[in-house]
């Protein structure tokens, strides 16, 4: 689980990060299943996204977190 890093991050000297680890804990506490986009949540959370033509998607967080998904392996 991510809990445990950011909680590291908050104790850190990176005052970003540890920005980042709090806004992210509060995001996340009350999380429900995502039904559809939610706009003000992606450019809260989300950095960026690569698209390769092979069919992978990372998502790229803000607090680092990298997750990656490939289209062709459904």
């Amino acid at each position: 689980m991510l809990v445990p890093e950011w909680e590291r991050k908050m104790q850190g000297e990176d005052l970003l990060a540890r920005f980042r680890a709090m806004d992210f804990m509060e995001v996340t506490k009350d999380a429900q299943p995502i039904k559809e986009l939610d706009i003000d949540l992606m450019l809260r959370t989300v950095d960026y996204i690569k698209v390769y033509e092979n069919g992978m998607v990372v998502t790229v967080f803000l607090d680092g977190t990298e997750i990656e998904y490939n289209a062709n392996n459904r």
